[in-house]
């Protein structure tokens, strides 16, 4: 197959490469724009004022019959903690424990934590053992350091082989 030498205006190539040469355009200045320290701070602020207004708009769904319960420590939960059971945050090491054997004992196919349990506490030692004993996946937060490690997880646990 022979290519044309010269696109004729009505030829369809001229609108792929027009469409390439658009994209690749575009993507050289985001990319830009992204590695430009004024402007990426502008478009992470718009970036998340985007999210937070379309996740406002977006149609509730019903998931009460959903594989997936998520169990949150918010502000309520602190209170009335701190009300019935005189525990106050953070919240000891030993609960956060029988919180894992809990959800187990519920049924739960793995149990994850969006918390960082770096500063060492009371109780880290039954909170290790509590993981150590849990027959499902336990998958905890950390942080990431700038070298790409993660920060130390302070409850003693012991890793599979």
């Amino acid at each position: 197959m022979r290519l044309p030498t010269r696109i004729t205006p009505q030829h369809p190539l001229r609108r792929i490469v027009a469409a390439v040469l658009i994209a690749s355009a575009a993507t050289l200045v985001g990319v830009g724009a992204h590695h430009t320290p004024l402007v990426s701070i502008a478009l992470s602020a718009l970036d998340e004022t985007l999210y937070d207004a379309f996740y406002r708009f977006r149609k509730p769904v019903d998931r009460t019959a959903s594989d997936i319960v998520i169990i949150t420590a918010d502000e309520s939960s602190m209170k009335a903690l701190a009300k019935e059971k005189k525990i106050h945050w953070p919240w000891p090491r030993s609960l956060w424990g029988q919180t894992v054997q809990y959800m187990e004992q519920c049924g739960a196919k793995a149990v994850a934590f969006d918390l960082v349990f770096e500063e060492p506490m009371s109780y880290d030692r039954e909170f290790g053992q509590a993981l150590d004993a849990a027959k499902i996946p336990v998958v905890m937060g950390t942080v990431i350091e700038p070298d790409g490690k993660p920060r130390a997880f302070t409850p003693v646990v012991k890793f599979p082989p």
